[in-house]
C-alpha cells in the first residue's frame, strides 16, 4: 500500500541515540532509498545524495521519465460497439433480466466478454469467525423470514440457521441471530399484513415483444397485490427488479386489475401504483438489455439511488 516501513529495531535505537547524546536530527544523517534501482531520482540533479552508475538503470529512468511526463490515457474498455449477439439472447428468463438490469457491466463482462471477476478469489478463514458479513447476514435474514412467514417459531428458525452453518459458535451465533430475527419478525409482521392472510399464487410468464420472448413466474401474487420483500436496505438494484416485476404483472393481469406491487425492506415499505401501457415501459427496458450486451452502459444503480436519496433529503 506504499506505507513507509520502520527500519529495525537497531537502527532505530542508533537513531534515537544520535537525537539524544550529539545534538543532532538524525534525518540528516538517513538517506531514504527508492525502492527500484531505476529510479529517475537517482540520476536527478535534485537528488544529491542519491547516484547510480549503471547505464542500463539510467536507460530504464529515462524511458519510466518519459512515459510518467507522456501519461497516456487509459485505453477503452472497448473500441467499439460488439458484435450481433447470437439468437439465444433473444429468449430471456424473468430474473436474468433483473440482474442485467441491477449490473449491466457484469453482464457484458460476463456473458459476451466471457470476463470473471473474481470467481476464483476464495478465501479460507484461518481462524474461527464471529462476526457476519452482509452477504451471509442478508441470506440468513431471508431464512428467517421465510421461516416465520411459514408459521415457524423463533427456536426452529435458530435450529435451522445452526444447522445450515451460518452463525457462529456460541453465544457470539446467539447474539447475532437475536439482532437479526427482531428485524426480520418486524418485517415478517408487516408482509403478513399486506398478504391479509392469504396464501400467494403464481402467474406463468410469456411475453412476446419482438425480437424478445421473456419466459418466468411471478410467485407473490395476492389480492391486494404482489407483495415483494428482502432482508436489506433498499438498494438500486432492489427496485430496478421490484419495477421489472410489477410492469410484467401489469402486462399479465391487464390494465383493469389495478393493484399495486410492494416491496418491504429493512428500511420500510415502497408501493409502486398500477402502470397504463406497461408495454411501453418493457420496451424501454429490453432496450437498455440490448445495449448492455453491446457495450458498456453508463447505469449505475446502486449509486444513482443513493444520489436520489440524498436529492430528496
Amino acid at each position: 500500500d506504499n506505507a513507509v516501513l520502520p527500519p529495525s529495531v537497531l537502527v532505530s535505537e542508533v537513531l534515537d541515540y544520535v537525537d539524544e547524546g550529539y545534538g543532532r536530527a538524525a534525518r540528516d544523517l538517513v538517506v531514504r532509498h527508492r525502492r527500484q534501482p531505476f529510479s529517475p531520482d537517482y540520476f536527478a540533479p535534485d537528488h544529491p545524495h542519491l547516484f547510480s552508475y549503471s547505464h542500463q538503470f539510467h536507460a530504464a529512468a529515462v524511458s519510466l521519465a518519459a512515459r510518467q511526463t507522456l501519461a497516456p490515457q487509459p485505453a477503452p474498455l472497448l473500441d467499439g460497439v460488439l458484435s450481433e449477439w447470437e439468437d439465444t439472447f433473444q429468449t430471456i428468463e424473468l430474473e436474468t433480466l433483473a440482474r442485467v438490469l441491477g449490473h449491466p457491466c457484469r453482464f457484458l463482462l460476463e456473458k459476451r466478454l466471457h470476463v470473471h471477476l473474481g470467481e476464483n478469489a476464495i478465501e479460507t478463514a484461518d481462524r474461527e469467525a464471529f462476526q457476519l458479513d452482509p452477504l451471509e447476514r442478508y441470506l440468513l435474514g431471508q431464512d428467517v423470514i421465510e421461516t416465520l412467514l411459514e408459521g415457524g417459531a423463533a427456536r426452529e428458525a435458530l435450529e435451522k440457521a445452526r444447522a445450515a452453518g451460518r452463525l457462529p459458535h456460541g453465544q457470539a451465533g446467539e447474539m447475532h441471530f437475536e439482532a437479526i430475527y427482531a428485524e426480520a419478525q418486524e418485517m415478517a409482521a408487516a408482509v403478513r399484513s399486506l398478504r391479509a392472510g392469504v396464501s400467494p399464487e403464481d402467474r406463468e410468464v410469456h411475453i412476446r415483444m419482438p425480437p424478445y420472448t421473456l419466459n418466468g413466474r411471478l410467485t407473490s401474487i395476492f389480492p391486494a397485490g404482489q407483495v415483494l420483500y428482502r432482508y436489506a436496505r433498499a438498494r438500486g438494484p432492489d427496485l430496478i427488479a421490484a419495477w421489472l416485476h410489477h410492469l410484467v404483472w401489469c402486462r399479465i393481469e391487464g390494465e383493469g386489475l389495478g393493484l399495486p406491487t410492494t416491496l418491504v425492506t429493512r428500511d420500510g415499505q415502497r408501493r409502486i401504483n398500477p402502470i397504463r401501457e406497461p408495454d411501453s415501459h418493457l420496451n424501454q427496458l429490453f432496450t437498455l438489455y440490448e445495449r448492455a450486451g453491446h457495450a458498456p452502459v453508463p447505469l449505475f444503480p446502486r449509486s444513482s439511488w443513493e444520489y436520489a436519496v440524498l436529492r430528496v433529503e
